[in-house]
């Protein structure tokens, strides 16, 4: 019940305050920081932490940035399943961060389900809430080396996801090296495992106040045996 309440608050915060993915951003308030943060990626498959998680998707999101405080949405939408819509893939996560001198806490509402889950009815089936951790050393050393420890905590045996990530440039192709570990069993592996050991070239182009995206990654996943490579269009 008082995850439930969580994850209520959490929904009223986002949805009064708004109404990973790259977006253009809007400004609201130069002089208080705030910002707004909205846009989407269209992907040939949603691969995520080293698993398959659904064909070809439409993944927006929308953020409300404020002096280090972020509140935003975040979704995951099939576009392979019209024929059995009833049963097709759908995912919105609700989360609340705060980042201050590359230190960062994340908290964050997962809605996993299908077409036929219930959002609020449905909480103890659908709903992972999930901390996180994290260190961008880019923000004080310089360095674009990056980590973070993520863990469910309700609705899951405390799960846990650890990734490092790297990035650099090549001839202007922004690229971004990662891996993911499970220290434990949980949903990921049935005890210590590499989940995912990925690398992402990005081009950027430049159209006015626009700037839309392509990007391909390369993701090799020991933990689930399998590979996959994955082109995303993001604007």
């Amino acid at each position: 019940m008082k995850a439930k309440v969580l994850s209520a608050i959490t929904a009223f915060i986002i949805v009064s305050a708004t109404m990973g993915t790259r977006a253009e951003e809007l400004s609201v308030n130069e002089d208080k920081g705030i910002s707004i943060s909205l846009g989407a990626d269209v992907v040939s498959s949603y691969v995520w932490r080293g698993s398959l998680l659904d064909g070809a998707s439409v993944q927006p999101a929308i953020s409300l940035d404020v002096a280090g405080l972020s509140v935003g949405m975040w979704g995951s939408t099939s576009l392979t399943s019209f024929a059995n819509w009833s049963n097709s893939y759908k995912e919105l996560d609700l989360y609340v961060s705060y980042a201050i001198k590359g230190f960062s806490v994340t908290l964050t509402d997962y809605f996993c389900a299908t077409e036929n889950d219930m959002y609020f009815r449905g909480w103890g089936d659908v709903h992972i809430l999930e901390g996180t951790v994290g260190y961008d050393f880019s923000e004080c050393f310089n360095f674009p080396l990056s980590v973070a420890w993520n863990t469910n905590f309700v609705n899951d045996d405390y799960s846990t996801y650890i990734h490092i990530g790297y990035d650099f440039a090549i001839k202007g192709v922004d690229m971004s090296a990662g891996v993911g570990v499970t220290p434990w069993k949980g949903v990921y592996a049935s005890d210590f495992n590499v989940t995912d050991i990925s690398l992402r070239a990005t081009k950027t182009f430049s159209l006015k106040n626009f700037e839309p995206a392509i990007w391909v990654e390369g993701i090799f996943a020991p933990a689930a045996n399998d590979a996959f490579l994955v082109v995303g269009f993001s604007f």
